[in-house]
Protein backbone atom coordinates (compact mmCIF):
# COMPACT_ATOMS: atom_id res chain seq x y z
CA UNK A 1 0.00 0.00 0.00
CA UNK A 2 1.32 3.47 -0.87
CA UNK A 3 2.26 5.68 2.06
CA UNK A 4 0.09 8.78 2.69
CA UNK A 5 1.45 12.12 1.53
CA UNK A 6 0.20 14.35 4.35
CA UNK A 7 1.96 14.33 7.69
CA UNK A 8 -1.13 15.19 9.72
CA UNK A 9 -2.91 12.03 8.63
CA UNK A 10 0.16 9.87 8.99
CA UNK A 11 -0.14 8.65 12.63
CA UNK A 12 -3.72 7.31 12.43
CA UNK A 13 -3.32 5.83 8.95
CA UNK A 14 -0.01 4.26 9.91
CA UNK A 15 -1.48 2.65 13.02
CA UNK A 16 -4.65 1.54 11.25
CA UNK A 17 -2.83 -0.08 8.29
CA UNK A 18 0.43 -1.31 9.75
CA UNK A 19 -0.11 -1.91 13.52
CA UNK A 20 -2.40 -4.89 14.00
CA UNK A 21 -2.28 -4.83 17.85
CA UNK A 22 -3.64 -1.35 18.52
CA UNK A 23 -3.82 -2.05 22.26
CA UNK A 24 -0.05 -1.53 22.41
CA UNK A 25 -0.56 2.14 21.68
CA UNK A 26 -1.86 3.97 24.71
CA UNK A 27 -2.10 7.42 23.24
CA UNK A 28 -2.33 8.11 19.49
CA UNK A 29 -2.56 11.82 20.16
CA UNK A 30 0.91 11.69 21.72
CA UNK A 31 2.42 10.48 18.42
CA UNK A 32 0.59 13.22 16.56
CA UNK A 33 1.90 15.83 19.02
CA UNK A 34 5.48 14.61 18.59
CA UNK A 35 5.27 14.75 14.81
CA UNK A 36 3.65 18.19 14.85
CA UNK A 37 6.36 19.42 17.20
CA UNK A 38 9.00 18.07 14.86
CA UNK A 39 7.25 19.73 11.95
CA UNK A 40 7.37 23.10 13.73
CA UNK A 41 11.01 22.51 14.58
CA UNK A 42 11.83 21.65 10.95
CA UNK A 43 10.11 24.84 9.81
CA UNK A 44 12.13 26.84 12.32
CA UNK A 45 15.36 25.21 11.19
CA UNK A 46 14.53 25.87 7.54
CA UNK A 47 13.86 29.54 8.37
CA UNK A 48 17.07 29.74 10.38
CA UNK A 49 19.00 28.06 7.58
CA UNK A 50 17.60 30.56 5.08
CA UNK A 51 18.60 33.43 7.36
CA UNK A 52 22.09 31.97 7.74
CA UNK A 53 22.42 31.63 3.97
CA UNK A 54 21.51 35.29 3.52
CA UNK A 55 23.90 36.27 6.30
CA UNK A 56 26.73 34.24 4.74
CA UNK A 57 26.04 35.84 1.36
CA UNK A 58 26.25 39.32 2.92
CA UNK A 59 29.46 38.37 4.73
CA UNK A 60 30.99 37.07 1.49
CA UNK A 61 30.10 40.33 -0.25
CA UNK A 62 31.53 42.24 2.71
CA UNK A 63 34.75 40.24 2.46
CA UNK A 64 34.89 41.00 -1.27
CA UNK A 65 34.60 44.72 -0.52
CA UNK A 66 37.30 44.50 2.16
CA UNK A 67 39.60 42.65 -0.25
CA UNK A 68 39.35 45.40 -2.84
CA UNK A 69 42.75 46.48 -4.12
CA UNK A 70 44.22 48.56 -6.92
CA UNK A 71 43.59 45.78 -9.47
CA UNK A 72 39.80 45.50 -8.98
CA UNK A 73 38.82 48.99 -7.82
CA UNK A 74 39.83 52.64 -8.00
CA UNK A 75 41.91 52.35 -4.83
CA UNK A 76 45.51 53.58 -5.28
CA UNK A 77 48.34 51.00 -5.28
CA UNK A 78 49.67 52.52 -2.05
CA UNK A 79 46.55 51.24 -0.24
CA UNK A 80 47.45 47.60 -0.98
CA UNK A 81 48.89 45.88 2.09
CA UNK A 82 50.60 43.43 -0.25
CA UNK A 83 50.51 43.15 -4.00
CA UNK A 84 47.86 40.82 -5.43
CA UNK A 85 49.20 37.30 -5.99
CA UNK A 86 49.13 37.59 -9.78
CA UNK A 87 51.29 40.74 -9.58
CA UNK A 88 53.92 39.22 -7.33
CA UNK A 89 56.98 37.77 -8.96
CA UNK A 90 56.51 34.01 -9.18
CA UNK A 91 59.37 31.75 -8.16
CA UNK A 92 61.31 30.11 -10.93
CA UNK A 93 59.99 32.28 -13.75
CA UNK A 94 63.18 34.29 -14.34
CA UNK A 95 66.55 34.91 -12.77
CA UNK A 96 67.77 38.23 -11.44
CA UNK A 97 69.98 40.26 -13.79
CA UNK A 98 70.51 40.16 -17.53
CA UNK A 99 68.49 37.55 -19.36
CA UNK A 100 69.72 35.06 -21.95
CA UNK A 101 69.83 36.38 -25.53
CA UNK A 102 69.33 39.93 -24.24
CA UNK A 103 71.20 42.46 -26.37
CA UNK A 104 73.78 44.21 -24.24
CA UNK A 105 74.11 47.98 -23.95
CA UNK A 106 77.55 49.51 -23.53
CA UNK A 107 78.46 52.96 -22.30
CA UNK A 108 79.55 55.34 -25.02
CA UNK A 109 82.77 57.31 -24.41
CA UNK A 110 82.52 60.97 -23.44
CA UNK A 111 83.08 63.46 -26.24
CA UNK A 112 86.18 65.66 -26.35
CA UNK A 113 84.01 68.63 -25.31
CA UNK A 114 83.04 66.84 -22.10
CA UNK A 115 86.63 65.97 -21.13
CA UNK A 116 88.09 68.55 -18.73
CA UNK A 117 91.54 67.08 -18.24
CA UNK A 118 93.85 64.77 -20.22
CA UNK A 119 96.64 62.79 -18.54
CA UNK A 120 99.29 61.32 -20.89
CA UNK A 121 100.93 58.09 -19.74
CA UNK A 122 104.63 57.72 -20.66
CA UNK A 123 106.90 54.66 -20.87
CA UNK A 124 110.69 55.18 -20.56
CA UNK A 125 111.86 51.55 -20.91
CA UNK A 126 110.56 48.08 -21.67
CA UNK A 127 108.78 46.67 -18.59
CA UNK A 128 109.91 43.14 -19.57
CA UNK A 129 113.59 43.40 -20.47
CA UNK A 130 114.41 47.01 -19.62
CA UNK A 131 115.37 47.85 -23.20
CA UNK A 132 114.94 51.19 -24.97
CA UNK A 133 111.45 51.89 -26.37
CA UNK A 134 110.05 54.35 -28.89
CA UNK A 135 106.48 55.67 -29.37
CA UNK A 136 104.39 53.52 -31.78
CA UNK A 137 102.84 56.20 -33.99
CA UNK A 138 100.84 53.64 -36.00
CA UNK A 139 98.73 52.62 -32.97
CA UNK A 140 96.13 54.83 -31.29
CA UNK A 141 96.40 55.18 -27.51
CA UNK A 142 94.29 52.99 -25.23
CA UNK A 143 91.81 55.41 -23.65
CA UNK A 144 90.32 55.07 -20.18
CA UNK A 145 87.83 57.74 -19.05
CA UNK A 146 86.88 58.36 -15.45
CA UNK A 147 84.61 60.95 -13.88
CA UNK A 148 85.36 62.18 -10.37
CA UNK A 149 83.82 64.59 -7.89
CA UNK A 150 86.27 67.33 -6.95
CA UNK A 151 87.21 67.56 -3.28
CA UNK A 152 85.53 70.94 -2.88
CA UNK A 153 82.82 71.32 -5.53
CA UNK A 154 81.48 74.55 -4.04
CA UNK A 155 83.61 77.58 -4.80
CA UNK A 156 83.23 80.46 -2.33
CA UNK A 157 83.92 83.89 -3.77
CA UNK A 158 84.42 86.99 -1.66
CA UNK A 159 83.43 90.26 -3.30
CA UNK A 160 85.14 93.30 -1.79
CA UNK A 161 83.25 96.45 -2.64
CA UNK A 162 85.61 99.31 -1.93
CA UNK A 163 84.56 102.79 -0.87
CA UNK A 164 85.77 105.87 -2.69
CA UNK A 165 85.55 109.43 -1.40
CA UNK A 166 84.58 112.29 -3.68
CA UNK A 167 86.13 115.58 -2.52
CA UNK A 168 83.80 117.56 -4.76
CA UNK A 169 80.43 116.26 -3.45
CA UNK A 170 81.82 115.27 -0.07
CA UNK A 171 80.35 111.74 -0.26
CA UNK A 172 81.54 108.11 -0.12
CA UNK A 173 80.70 105.88 -3.07
CA UNK A 174 80.79 102.08 -3.04
CA UNK A 175 81.58 99.92 -6.08
CA UNK A 176 78.84 97.72 -7.57
CA UNK A 177 78.53 93.94 -7.59
CA UNK A 178 79.20 92.22 -10.93
CA UNK A 179 76.27 91.14 -13.08
CA UNK A 180 74.51 87.98 -11.91
CA UNK A 181 75.34 88.53 -8.22
CA UNK A 182 72.73 89.66 -5.68
CA UNK A 183 73.67 90.96 -2.24
CA UNK A 184 71.03 89.02 -0.27
CA UNK A 185 71.97 85.67 -1.88
CA UNK A 186 74.42 83.58 0.10
CA UNK A 187 74.45 81.06 -2.78
CA UNK A 188 74.96 81.73 -6.45
CA UNK A 189 72.46 80.88 -9.16
CA UNK A 190 73.88 77.44 -9.94
CA UNK A 191 74.01 76.35 -6.29
CA UNK A 192 70.46 77.66 -5.76
CA UNK A 193 69.31 75.64 -8.76
CA UNK A 194 71.07 72.56 -7.40
CA UNK A 195 69.39 72.90 -3.99
CA UNK A 196 65.98 73.51 -5.57
CA UNK A 197 66.42 70.57 -7.94
CA UNK A 198 67.41 68.20 -5.13
CA UNK A 199 64.42 69.35 -3.12
CA UNK A 200 61.93 69.23 -5.99
CA UNK A 201 62.97 65.92 -7.57
CA UNK A 202 63.89 63.93 -4.45
CA UNK A 203 61.62 65.57 -1.90
CA UNK A 204 64.29 65.43 0.84
CA UNK A 205 63.80 67.48 3.99
CA UNK A 206 65.66 70.70 4.81
CA UNK A 207 67.76 68.88 7.40
CA UNK A 208 68.66 66.07 4.99
CA UNK A 209 69.56 68.69 2.40
CA UNK A 210 71.72 70.45 4.96
CA UNK A 211 73.52 67.16 5.72
CA UNK A 212 74.05 66.46 2.02
CA UNK A 213 75.57 69.89 1.42
CA UNK A 214 77.89 69.54 4.42
CA UNK A 215 79.08 65.98 3.81
CA UNK A 216 79.18 65.84 0.00
CA UNK A 217 79.77 69.45 -1.04
CA UNK A 218 81.76 70.41 2.09
CA UNK A 219 79.50 73.46 2.39
CA UNK A 220 77.71 74.56 5.54
CA UNK A 221 74.29 76.19 5.29
CA UNK A 222 71.67 76.74 7.98
CA UNK A 223 68.08 75.45 7.82
CA UNK A 224 66.88 79.05 7.60
CA UNK A 225 69.28 79.70 4.73
CA UNK A 226 67.89 76.70 2.82
CA UNK A 227 64.33 77.88 3.48
CA UNK A 228 65.16 81.36 2.14
CA UNK A 229 66.69 79.86 -1.01
CA UNK A 230 63.57 77.75 -1.63
CA UNK A 231 61.38 80.86 -1.26
CA UNK A 232 63.50 82.84 -3.75
CA UNK A 233 63.54 80.00 -6.25
CA UNK A 234 59.77 79.67 -5.86
CA UNK A 235 59.42 83.34 -6.81
CA UNK A 236 61.65 82.73 -9.85
CA UNK A 237 59.41 79.79 -10.91
CA UNK A 238 56.25 81.93 -10.86
CA UNK A 239 56.41 83.18 -14.51
CA UNK A 240 56.78 79.64 -15.86
CA UNK A 241 53.96 78.42 -13.59
CA UNK A 242 51.63 81.17 -14.77
CA UNK A 243 52.54 80.35 -18.37
CA UNK A 244 51.54 76.72 -17.80
CA UNK A 245 48.32 77.78 -16.07
CA UNK A 246 47.32 79.85 -19.09
CA UNK A 247 48.35 77.08 -21.49
CA UNK A 248 46.15 74.34 -19.98
CA UNK A 249 43.05 76.45 -20.60
CA UNK A 250 43.64 76.42 -24.34
CA UNK A 251 44.81 72.82 -24.74
CA UNK A 252 42.87 70.54 -27.11
CA UNK A 253 43.25 67.50 -24.83
CA UNK A 254 43.89 67.20 -21.08
CA UNK A 255 44.11 64.33 -18.62
CA UNK A 256 42.98 65.33 -15.12
CA UNK A 257 43.31 63.59 -11.78
CA UNK A 258 43.88 64.33 -8.10
CA UNK A 259 45.45 62.71 -5.05
CA UNK A 260 45.50 63.38 -1.33
CA UNK A 261 47.81 65.86 0.40
CA UNK A 262 48.19 67.30 3.90
CA UNK A 263 48.85 70.85 5.05
CA UNK A 264 49.34 71.25 8.80
CA UNK A 265 47.62 67.88 9.13
CA UNK A 266 44.48 69.09 7.32
CA UNK A 267 43.14 67.34 4.23
CA UNK A 268 44.16 68.87 0.90
CA UNK A 269 44.44 67.57 -2.65
CA UNK A 270 47.00 67.87 -5.43
CA UNK A 271 45.28 68.31 -8.81
CA UNK A 272 47.06 67.69 -12.10
CA UNK A 273 46.12 68.68 -15.63
CA UNK A 274 48.47 67.21 -18.20
CA UNK A 275 49.04 65.72 -21.62
CA UNK A 276 52.10 64.59 -23.55
CA UNK A 277 53.70 68.07 -23.33
CA UNK A 278 52.37 69.83 -20.23
CA UNK A 279 52.10 69.04 -16.52
CA UNK A 280 50.28 71.59 -14.36
CA UNK A 281 49.88 70.94 -10.61
CA UNK A 282 47.63 72.81 -8.19
CA UNK A 283 47.19 72.22 -4.44
CA UNK A 284 43.76 73.05 -2.99
CA UNK A 285 41.84 72.38 0.20
CA UNK A 286 38.83 71.23 -1.82
CA UNK A 287 38.01 68.28 -4.04
CA UNK A 288 34.98 69.90 -5.64
CA UNK A 289 34.20 71.02 -9.17
CA UNK A 290 35.04 74.59 -8.16
CA UNK A 291 38.74 73.68 -8.34
CA UNK A 292 38.32 72.57 -11.96
CA UNK A 293 36.51 75.82 -12.74
CA UNK A 294 39.40 77.74 -11.18
CA UNK A 295 42.05 75.87 -13.16
CA UNK A 296 40.30 75.39 -16.52
CA UNK A 297 37.52 77.93 -16.44
CA UNK A 298 33.80 77.21 -16.64
CA UNK A 299 33.82 76.91 -20.43
CA UNK A 300 36.79 74.68 -21.18
CA UNK A 301 36.34 73.62 -24.81
CA UNK A 302 39.04 70.96 -25.07
CA UNK A 303 38.71 67.21 -24.70
CA UNK A 304 38.94 65.95 -21.11
CA UNK A 305 39.94 62.45 -19.95
CA UNK A 306 39.21 61.55 -16.32
CA UNK A 307 37.92 58.88 -13.96
CA UNK A 308 34.35 58.68 -12.67
CA UNK A 309 34.82 60.93 -9.65
CA UNK A 310 31.73 63.08 -9.13
CA UNK A 311 33.60 66.38 -9.58
CA UNK A 312 34.50 65.39 -13.16
CA UNK A 313 30.99 64.12 -13.87
CA UNK A 314 29.54 67.39 -12.57
CA UNK A 315 32.05 69.39 -14.63
CA UNK A 316 30.11 67.98 -17.61
CA UNK A 317 32.61 68.62 -20.35
CA UNK A 318 30.95 68.12 -23.73
CA UNK A 319 34.03 66.27 -25.06
CA UNK A 320 34.71 64.14 -21.98
CA UNK A 321 36.15 60.62 -22.12
CA UNK A 322 35.95 58.50 -18.97
CA UNK A 323 38.80 56.15 -18.15
CA UNK A 324 37.97 52.55 -19.07
CA UNK A 325 40.73 51.22 -16.83
CA UNK A 326 38.80 52.42 -13.76
CA UNK A 327 35.63 50.82 -15.13
CA UNK A 328 37.39 47.51 -15.80
CA UNK A 329 38.65 47.40 -12.21
CA UNK A 330 35.06 47.71 -11.01
CA UNK A 331 34.02 44.93 -13.43
CA UNK A 332 36.81 42.74 -12.04
CA UNK A 333 35.32 43.26 -8.61
CA UNK A 334 32.07 41.68 -9.85
CA UNK A 335 33.98 38.48 -10.58
CA UNK A 336 34.99 38.24 -6.89
CA UNK A 337 31.39 38.26 -5.57
CA UNK A 338 29.79 34.96 -4.44
CA UNK A 339 26.88 35.04 -6.91
CA UNK A 340 27.49 32.83 -9.99
CA UNK A 341 25.20 35.06 -12.05
CA UNK A 342 27.21 38.17 -11.19
CA UNK A 343 30.51 36.35 -11.81
CA UNK A 344 29.35 35.16 -15.23
CA UNK A 345 28.18 38.66 -16.16
CA UNK A 346 31.52 40.16 -15.07
CA UNK A 347 33.54 37.57 -17.01
CA UNK A 348 31.58 38.25 -20.20
CA UNK A 349 32.02 42.02 -19.81
CA UNK A 350 35.77 41.56 -19.36
CA UNK A 351 35.91 39.54 -22.59
CA UNK A 352 34.22 42.32 -24.55
CA UNK A 353 36.52 45.00 -23.13
CA UNK A 354 39.57 42.79 -23.74
CA UNK A 355 38.65 42.58 -27.43
CA UNK A 356 38.24 46.38 -27.57
CA UNK A 357 41.66 46.99 -26.01
CA UNK A 358 43.23 44.35 -28.23
CA UNK A 359 42.16 46.44 -31.21
CA UNK A 360 43.30 49.66 -29.55
CA UNK A 361 46.81 48.33 -29.00
CA UNK A 362 47.07 47.78 -32.78
CA UNK A 363 46.38 51.45 -33.54
CA UNK A 364 49.90 51.94 -34.95
CA UNK A 365 49.62 48.85 -37.16
CA UNK A 366 46.35 49.43 -39.02
CA UNK A 367 44.97 52.50 -40.85
CA UNK A 368 43.01 54.86 -38.62
CA UNK A 369 39.77 54.47 -40.63
CA UNK A 370 39.94 50.69 -40.39
CA UNK A 371 40.65 50.86 -36.66
CA UNK A 372 37.66 53.13 -36.14
CA UNK A 373 35.32 50.70 -37.97
CA UNK A 374 36.58 47.71 -35.98
CA UNK A 375 36.24 49.52 -32.67
CA UNK A 376 32.66 50.58 -33.43
CA UNK A 377 31.82 46.99 -34.38
CA UNK A 378 33.08 45.67 -31.04
CA UNK A 379 31.22 48.38 -29.12
CA UNK A 380 28.02 47.43 -30.97
CA UNK A 381 28.49 43.78 -29.91
CA UNK A 382 28.85 44.91 -26.30
CA UNK A 383 25.67 46.96 -26.59
CA UNK A 384 23.77 43.97 -28.00
CA UNK A 385 24.97 41.77 -25.13
CA UNK A 386 23.84 44.27 -22.51
CA UNK A 387 20.46 44.68 -24.23
CA UNK A 388 19.84 40.92 -24.53
CA UNK A 389 20.93 40.00 -21.01
CA UNK A 390 17.81 40.01 -18.83
CA UNK A 391 19.47 39.59 -15.44
CA UNK A 392 18.22 42.14 -12.92
CA UNK A 393 20.38 41.21 -9.94
CA UNK A 394 21.48 44.27 -7.96
CA UNK A 395 25.15 44.43 -8.97
CA UNK A 396 24.38 43.55 -12.60
CA UNK A 397 21.62 46.13 -12.79
CA UNK A 398 23.82 48.86 -11.30
CA UNK A 399 26.64 48.11 -13.74
CA UNK A 400 24.27 48.19 -16.72
CA UNK A 401 22.77 51.45 -15.51
CA UNK A 402 26.23 52.96 -15.15
CA UNK A 403 27.32 51.82 -18.62
CA UNK A 404 24.25 53.15 -20.42
CA UNK A 405 24.31 56.42 -18.45
CA UNK A 406 27.87 57.26 -19.57
CA UNK A 407 27.85 55.36 -22.87
CA UNK A 408 28.90 58.28 -25.10
CA UNK A 409 31.64 59.37 -22.71
CA UNK A 410 32.94 55.81 -22.38
CA UNK A 411 33.46 55.17 -26.08
CA UNK A 412 34.15 58.63 -27.45
CA UNK A 413 37.65 57.44 -28.35
CA UNK A 414 36.15 55.13 -30.98
CA UNK A 415 34.82 58.16 -32.87
CA UNK A 416 38.17 59.98 -32.93
CA UNK A 417 41.09 57.67 -32.04
CA UNK A 418 43.62 60.32 -33.11
CA UNK A 419 42.64 62.65 -30.24
CA UNK A 420 41.21 60.53 -27.44
CA UNK A 421 42.63 57.72 -25.37
CA UNK A 422 40.54 55.13 -23.51
CA UNK A 423 42.51 55.42 -20.25
CA UNK A 424 43.75 58.13 -17.91
CA UNK A 425 47.23 56.61 -17.60
CA UNK A 426 48.92 59.90 -18.51
CA UNK A 427 47.56 61.67 -15.41
CA UNK A 428 48.21 58.71 -13.11
CA UNK A 429 51.82 58.43 -14.27
CA UNK A 430 52.34 62.18 -13.88
CA UNK A 431 51.02 62.01 -10.30
CA UNK A 432 53.50 59.33 -9.22
CA UNK A 433 56.09 61.90 -8.14
CA UNK A 434 53.48 63.38 -5.77
CA UNK A 435 52.89 60.05 -4.02
CA UNK A 436 56.64 59.70 -3.43
CA UNK A 437 57.06 63.25 -2.09
CA UNK A 438 53.93 62.92 0.05
CA UNK A 439 55.42 59.89 1.82
CA UNK A 440 58.72 61.68 2.42
CA UNK A 441 57.53 65.15 3.44
CA UNK A 442 54.10 64.40 4.96
CA UNK A 443 52.77 67.44 3.09
CA UNK A 444 53.26 71.14 3.75
CA UNK A 445 52.86 73.56 6.66
CA UNK A 446 52.27 76.92 4.94
CA UNK A 447 50.72 78.56 1.91
CA UNK A 448 54.13 79.36 0.43
CA UNK A 449 55.00 75.66 0.78
CA UNK A 450 51.92 74.82 -1.30
CA UNK A 451 52.99 77.40 -3.88
CA UNK A 452 56.53 75.95 -3.97
CA UNK A 453 55.41 72.37 -4.62
CA UNK A 454 52.79 73.42 -7.17
CA UNK A 455 55.37 75.41 -9.12
CA UNK A 456 58.39 73.12 -8.92
CA UNK A 457 56.35 69.99 -9.72
CA UNK A 458 54.82 71.75 -12.73
CA UNK A 459 58.22 72.86 -14.05
CA UNK A 460 59.95 69.51 -13.44
CA UNK A 461 57.00 67.53 -14.86
CA UNK A 462 56.76 69.69 -17.98
CA UNK A 463 60.51 69.59 -18.62
CA UNK A 464 60.42 65.81 -18.34
CA UNK A 465 57.63 65.61 -20.92
CA UNK A 466 59.44 68.07 -23.19
CA UNK A 467 62.66 66.02 -22.78
CA UNK A 468 64.65 69.03 -21.58
CA UNK A 469 66.83 69.48 -18.49
CA UNK A 470 64.75 70.75 -15.58
CA UNK A 471 67.95 71.78 -13.76
CA UNK A 472 69.13 73.98 -16.64
CA UNK A 473 65.69 75.55 -16.99
CA UNK A 474 65.44 76.31 -13.25
CA UNK A 475 68.94 77.81 -13.46
CA UNK A 476 67.84 80.03 -16.36
CA UNK A 477 64.78 81.18 -14.38
CA UNK A 478 66.93 82.03 -11.35
CA UNK A 479 69.42 84.01 -13.43
CA UNK A 480 66.59 85.94 -15.09
CA UNK A 481 65.12 86.68 -11.67
CA UNK A 482 68.48 87.94 -10.35
CA UNK A 483 69.20 90.10 -13.39
CA UNK A 484 65.64 91.40 -13.63
CA UNK A 485 65.30 90.27 -17.23
CA UNK A 486 62.57 88.32 -19.02
CA UNK A 487 62.14 84.72 -17.89
CA UNK A 488 62.54 82.02 -20.56
CA UNK A 489 59.34 80.43 -21.85
CA UNK A 490 58.95 76.84 -20.73
CA UNK A 491 56.75 76.05 -23.74
CA UNK A 492 58.92 77.83 -26.30
CA UNK A 493 59.41 74.61 -28.28
CA UNK A 494 55.76 73.60 -27.94
CA UNK A 495 54.36 77.02 -28.89
CA UNK A 496 57.06 78.50 -31.17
Amino acid sequence: MALPLFWKDFPELFLKNFLIDSEQITDISLARTVIETQEVRITQLETHSSQQDNHIKKLEERISYLEKNSSNSSKPPSSDIVKPQHEQRQKGQRKIGGQARHKGHHRLPYSSEDVDKIVESELSQCPTCGGEVCLAKDKNPWIIQQAELVSKPVEITEYRLRYYYCAKCKKYHRTDLPAGVREQDICGARLQACIAHLKGVSGISHRELQTHLREVFNFKLSIGGISNIIKRVSAALLPAYEELGAAVRREHLLHVDETGWKDKGLRHWVWVCCNKHIAYFHIANSRSTDVLHKILGKEFSGALISDFYSAYVKFANVKQQFCLAHLIRDIKFLTTLPSDIVKSFGDKLLEYFASIFKLWHRKNEVPMEQLQVQLKRQVAKLCNFLSRDGVREGHVYNMKKRLFKHWKNLFRFTQNPEIYEPTNNCAEQTLRIVTKIRCLTQGTRSSWGQDWWSRVLSVIGTCKKMKTSSFQFILALIRANIDGGNSPAILANYYP
